[in-house]
């Protein structure tokens, strides 16, 4: 659906059961909040209840390696000033290392 709606500009880069990362090139943050809630919004009218898509985050910029592992820096919402870091499934925040190697690579 994405991928094959031209007006939002937009493609999928990455989705599995419980999350859907959209790239939308060359557009502002306040541009991506907008095209990721008509995203959300068509995602939801076309399945069946309970399914519903939430437009949560938008990444500036964000880095993905491999399913469920991305690090970037996150809006939730398009009148944040300064953004979170935010890194899933990433040694910095993965809980099976040792302490001080995740606080290194954290801080590189």
């Amino acid at each position: 659906m994405v991928d094959n709606t031209p007006e939002w500009g937009a493609r999928v880069v990455y989705g599995d059961t419980d999350s859907l990362f959209v790239l939308v090139p060359g557009r502002s943050r306040e541009h991506a909040f907008k095209v990721g809630k008509k995203i959300a919004d068509a995602i939801t009218e076309d399945n069946p209840d309970p399914i519903k898509l939430k437009m949560e985050k938008v990444y500036q910029p964000c880095i993905l390696q491999t399913k469920k592992r991305y690090v970037g820096y996150m809006y939730e919402s398009p009148d944040q000033k300064e953004p979170v870091y935010d890194a899933k499934g990433i040694e910095t925040v993965r809980r099976d290392g040792c302490p001080a190697v995740s606080k290194v690579k954290k801080n590189m």
